[in-house]
């Protein structure tokens, strides 16, 4: 961490680097304002097992934060981060049907809109999920998913999907 990086609280591009989804060849989905309704909906995409849910930008309540700390997981990726100030917290969740069930519950019963503002899923060092701006923009998932995978994901949302290959020609 550079001295002006500690003064200023920023963090400098090269802590900012990390996995991230190639966007342009995704699923995109349109934008949710339900962070509850995403993590009860995120069990339809079949993750792989042992996925994590990375969460940035977030200073949530006590009891939140205490729940993220108490489920992260062991297993940790470096994500390219979104947030370049203030300097965020970052959690690792490990995302079990448990994990995802009880902190949708948190957020309902303490009425909190979001944890996060920038949102990934995550499996061995491959970005499943890429959300930056969380609940204001559209969202990717990677094309590894399967269709029918997403489709039911979004379903259960309420959104609509399209696919993003600008890789082809």
């Amino acid at each position: 961490m550079s001295f002006l990086s500690k003064i200023f609280n920023y963090v400098p591009p090269k802590e900012r680097e990390g996995i991230a989804l190639d966007e342009h060849s995704c699923w995109e989905l349109s934008c949710i304002k339900d962070f509850p309704g995403f993590l009860r909906a995120l069990p339809e995409l079949a993750l792989p097992p042992n996925s994590v849910l990375y969460i940035e930008g977030s200073r949530p309540i006590r009891d939140i934060e205490s729940y993220l700390e108490a489920h992260k997981s062991k297993q940790i990726s470096k994500v390219a981060m979104g947030t370049i100030w203030p300097r965020p917290k970052i959690f690792h969740l490990l995302i079990t049907p448990d994990s995802l069930k009880e902190l949708a519950q948190l957020l309902d019963e303490n009425d909190v809109f979001m944890a996060g503002i920038h949102l990934h899923v995550y499996h061995d060092n491959k970005v499943l999920v890429s959300w930056y701006d969380a609940f204001y923009d559209t969202f990717c998932i990677s094309l590894e998913i399967p269709e029918d995978n997403v489709k039911r994901f979004s379903e259960k949302l309420g959104i609509k999907y399209r696919k993003v290959d600008e890789n082809r020609k």
